[in-house]
């Protein structure tokens, strides 16, 4: 440990700020009011709110350089350096019994603890598990699927989603047209035929009934 860490965490700015009792806002106020309604007496105190605030980042980042060795042979090198009959000696060694005394479970955020058998180990909070994505389209065949739609409510001034929603039964089919064709050398222009034929994608979609709905529950079961 450097020697100087009692005096890094520590020499520091502090947080909060100071503010006067009375605002500028009320002041500005009082210049267009009644002369009979002014208090007899207005304070000038100027009340200061700030809190220390301490630089742990180098303190965590030498417990976790050591992590694995005993935790005696660190507790001698740290108390080389820090000296308890001094208030920032005192101060050191408070943050390093709050940060190594808690091992898990009773241990809430990431940092150094020290195991049953003495060595120093680090605590890294688990990941929450993401949830299972939730299934909105369910395959019959190539084109033919169930898909999931939220429900959309209009109330005048926004679209709000609803927490119920439905299921629909979709259904792809391929639609043949043709474009007509116009001679434009003419004046107004004149249609001489149609184009070739041409195929475009037609999906219809229709609420799924009771039916429906049990076959979908018994094919996202065997999904």
């Amino acid at each position: 440990m450097r020697p100087d860490m009692k005096d890094i965490i520590i020499d520091v700015y502090r947080r909060g700020r100071g503010y006067s009792k009375t605002s500028e806002h009320f002041r500005a106020r009082l210049k267009h009011a009644n002369p009979e309604d002014l208090p007899k007496f207005l304070s000038n105190r100027y009340i200061r709110n700030s809190y220390p605030n301490d630089r742990l980042a180098p303190l965590e980042k030498f417990l976790e350089s050591n992590v694995g060795r005993p935790w005696n042979d660190v507790y001698s090198e740290i108390r080389e350096h820090c000296d308890t009959r001094n208030i920032r000696g005192q101060h050191l060694w408070e943050h390093v019994v709050q940060d190594v005394l808690y091992p898990p479970p009773w241990r809430t955020r990431r940092g150094a603890y020290v195991d049953e058998e003495g060595i120093l180990r680090y605590y890294r909070r688990p990941k929450r598990a993401l949830p299972p994505p939730k299934i909105t389209v369910v395959p019959v065949s190539t084109d033919v699927w169930y898909e999931w739609f939220p429900f959309v409510n209009y109330d005048g001034k926004k679209y709000r989603v609803q927490p119920r929603a439905q299921w629909y039964l979709m259904t792809r089919t391929w639609e043949e047209y043709t474009l007509p064709v116009y001679d434009y050398s003419q004046r107004p222009a004149v249609q001489i035929g149609h184009s070739e034929p041409k195929y475009r994608e037609v999906v219809t979609k229709r609420q799924c009934s009771k039916r429906q709905l049990k076959r979908l529950r018994e094919r996202m079961q065997s999904i």
